[in-house]
């Protein structure tokens, strides 16, 4: 009888020892998820600002480009009309004077 609560007692401290030992290894388990989901969020994070910031410099690579093709339209335009106006007013000037002066002597 004494053999068998020997037995009985060295099996629940068997039991108890392979029980901690499993919660410590579930522990330093727990752990090292616990590091490794910091770590790749930190690499998600990264990767995230990488593609951000490219995404930032294709937008103003080509609004940038857009602007100065605009800049470049515009500034033809201008001259264009500064040329019609300068060539009118050239074209014009004897007529308008001789006009303005004829007003004038009325």
């Amino acid at each position: 009888m004494k053999s068998m609560h020997t037995s009985v007692i060295k099996n629940t401290i068997e039991l108890d020892k392979k029980a901690r030992n499993r919660v410590l290894e579930l522990k330093e388990e727990k752990a090292n998820i616990d590091e490794r989901i910091k770590s790749d969020q930190k690499e998600l994070l990264k990767q995230m600002k990488l593609e951000v910031d490219q995404a930032v410099l294709e937008a103003r690579s080509k609004y940038e480009a857009q602007l100065y093709t605009r800049q470049s339209t515009e500034s033809l335009q201008f001259k264009q009309v500064l040329d019609e106006m300068t060539r009118t007013y050239e074209e014009n000037r004897e007529t308008w004077i001789n006009e303005i002066v004829a007003f004038c002597e009325k």
